[in-house]
């Protein structure tokens, strides 16, 4: 079922709504990260959207899009995989349609009113191989493909090994493998094969958690032996790893803000006229390094516990002396091993895991700005008001508001 949802800049008008129709796979952090810029991008448009809203194949039909179309749809925005009944119909259409990080050759053959948005794979394999290498001496490395020959994860590999000539590479895909890129001893089979120490590059964090599991069973050390890094920066999986996960970092909001303004710019008929699809691709954000890419010398060992101290910590208002102390050396130490361990200072993460608490509590619960700024160890709520809104371009209570509307939807 459909959800809706209008965007209006605050201002309702069903007179003069575009109905624009989202089809986003949301139980990912990818489609959550996507439609939240989706939602955030439409709400600041001068035209307001009624945002229509699909969430599963089996939601978006070839028979949802001509649905859609004859209820007077200005627009698609489609970045769901296995649709192609659906996206064969817009094919056939003249509707403005923006696709995002999928391939459909039939859509990309239509003339005029589409545009195709899409992770850069080539960057995402190149930045891997340079964060692989920089681990140390390896000899040999890996690549684990989803688990079907999806185009984005097979250009993933390419790149990957492309940036690793004169390296050994070894894949472990549906291409190379068959139907046992399922099979748990076969993944133990090709890992067990592979010079050690190596590096593998895995397809997304997925399937960088099932090698970790394969790892663990086989008793090889991590990132000692086997050096992983991932693809998506999941939280629920990167963190809960162990050891925790690294992960290359795509811009999904990116992705979904540069969607949603080109949908816009085809609408307006904005675009060049000359028939071909609009391409864009999305640089990377960067690279999440947590254990399985660190080496764990004293300084990743200090850093560690400075920032298990931190998450413990953080949200009471604690200061960089606070942390050094807790780990017996000074600030300066503290600082500079944990910046070369996690790219970033003792401050900035200690007021990130604040903010993390903050949003929280904005979102979960109804109590009283002053009083989460309080208890994240703002007394005066003045300081981190000025704080959120830099770091949020919103106040407080505008997030919150803007956050729960969008779970309820």
């Amino acid at each position: 079922m459909a959800n809706t949802l209008q965007k209006t800049g605050g201002i309702p008008s069903r007179d003069r709504a575009r109905r624009v129709v989202v089809a986003l796979m949301t139980q990912s952090v990818a489609g959550r990260e996507k439609l939240d810029a989706i939602l955030d991008a439409a709400s600041e448009f001068s035209s307001p959207w009624r945002l229509i809203i699909y969430r599963s194949a089996a939601e978006f039909t070839a028979a949802t899009v001509r649905r859609e179309i004859a209820l007077g749809a200005a627009g698609f925005m489609v970045g769901i995989p296995d649709a192609r009944p659906a996206m064969s119909v817009l094919a056939r259409s003249t509707v403005p349609v923006v696709v995002l990080n999928l391939s459909y050759a039939a859509l990309a053959r239509r003339a005029g009113g589409v545009a195709i948005v899409r992770q850069d794979p080539e960057e995402i394999g190149r930045a891997a191989a340079r964060e692989l290498l920089a681990t140390g001496l390896r000899r040999s490395f890996g690549y684990l493909g989803w688990r079907r020959d999806e185009e984005w994860s097979v250009a993933r590999g390419k790149a990957f090994r492309e940036a690793l000539q004169g390296e050994t590479v070894r894949f472990f895909d549906r291409s190379h493998w068959g139907d046992r890129i399922e099979d748990p001893s076969a993944a133990a089979h090709w890992l067990a094969r592979l010079p050690k120490p190596c590096a593998l590059f895995a397809s997304c964090d997925d399937r960088a958690w099932e090698i970790l599991e394969t790892c663990r069973e086989a008793g090889l050390r991590v990132p000692a032996d086997v050096a992983v890094l991932g693809v998506n920066d999941d939280l629920a999986l990167c963190e809960r790893s162990r050891p925790r996960l690294s992960s290359v970092r795509p811009d999904y909001s990116g992705e979904g803000r540069l969607a949603a303004e080109l949908l816009g710019a085809l609408m307006d008929g904005r675009t060049p006229g000359d028939g071909k699809p609009l391409r864009r691709t999305v640089p990377i954000v960067g690279i999440s390094r947590r254990e399985t890419t660190t080496p764990p010398g004293v300084a990743a060992v200090l850093a560690g516990r400075a920032m298990d101290w931190l998450r413990a910590n953080a949200a009471r208002g604690v200061r960089v002396g606070d942390a050094a102390r807790a780990m017996h050396v000074s600030p300066s130490l503290l600082e500079r091993r944990f910046r070369e361990t996690f790219g970033e200072s003792v401050y900035e993460t200690a007021l990130r895991l604040r903010f993390d608490e903050v949003c929280r509590r904005l979102r979960e619960t109804d109590e009283p700005v002053a009083s989460i700024t309080a208890a994240c160890g703002w007394p005066d709520p003045a300081p981190p008001k000025r704080l959120f809104k830099k770091r949020f371009g919103v106040s407080m209570r505008q997030w919150r508001v803007s956050v729960k509307q969008k779970d309820h939807f």
